[in-house]
C-alpha cells in the first residue's frame, strides 16, 4: 500500500526585513554622505573661524584648501578686512580682520638689503582698482611667501619660504638676520671621527 505522503512544505515569499545587502548599500550610503558633510564642514569652518585668524595661522587657512588651487590670503586698504581666495576668486564668509593699522613689510632685493614694498592693486572692470595692503600666497608646492611683516615697533612677523613656522621678533634686525639667506641653505651636519 503506498501512503499518502504530504507535499513538502514550500518556503513562503513573505519579506518582513531587509537582506544582508540591502543593509550594506544603506551603511555604505550614510557613510559617503558622512564623509561629504565632514568636508564641506570642514571647509565652511575655515571660512567662518575667522575670528581666530593670526598671522601665525594664515599658512594653515590656506592649507585646508586644494593644493591643485591657486590659494592666496589678500587684504585690501586701509586693511581692516582680508579675505581668502581661491584662483582669484574670493571665498564666500571668508572675510576676517588681521590688521589694526596697515602693516609694513619688508622684502630682500637682489642687493641683500631689505626695503619695504608694495603690493600691486586688484584692476576689476567693474568695480574698479582696488589697492592691496597685504598678500599671501600659498604655493602648490607647499612653499609660501617669504618676507618680514611689521604690525607695529616691537612686532616683527618672519614668513620663511617654506614648511617653517612664523617666528616673531621685536627688531628688525633679529628678523632680518632669521630670514637671512644663510638659513635657507642646507647645512653640513656631519660630524667625522678619524
Amino acid at each position: 500500500m503506498r501512503t499518502k505522503t504530504s507535499p513538502m512544505p514550500t518556503a513562503q515569499r513573505n519579506r518582513s526585513g531587509f537582506t544582508l545587502f540591502e543593509l550594506l548599500i544603506v551603511v555604505l550610503l550614510i557613510a559617503i554622505l558622512y564623509g561629504v558633510f565632514i568636508n564641506k564642514l570642514q571647509l565652511q569652518t575655515s571660512g567662518k573661524s575667522t575670528d581666530e585668524v593670526t598671522l601665525e595661522t594664515i599658512r594653515t587657512l590656506l592649507g585646508q584648501f586644494p593644493s591643485e588651487r591657486r590659494r592666496e590670503i589678500i587684504c585690501a586698504e586701509p586693511c581692516k578686512s582680508c579675505a581668502v581666495f581661491l584662483d582669484g576668486e574670493i571665498v564666500k564668509s571668508s572675510k576676517f580682520p588681521l590688521f589694526e593699522k596697515t602693516p609694513l613689510v619688508w622684502k630682500e632685493d637682489r642687493y641683500g638689503e631689505y626695503k619695504t614694498i608694495d603690493f600691486a592693486p586688484i584692476i576689476d572692470p567693474e568695480h574698479g582698482t582696488t589697492n592691496i595692503c597685504f598678500r599671501y600666497h600659498l604655493f602648490r608646492n607647499n612653499s609660501a611667501s617669504s618676507y618680514i611683516v611689521q604690525t607695529d615697533e616691537r612686532h616683527f612677523y618672519v614668513f620663511k619660504p617654506y614648511m617653517a613656522p612664523v617666528k616673531i621678533y621685536t627688531t628688525l634686525d633679529a628678523a632680518k638676520n632669521a630670514l637671512g639667506s644663510e638659513s635657507l641653505l642646507p647645512t653640513e651636519q656631519r660630524n667625522y671621527n678619524f
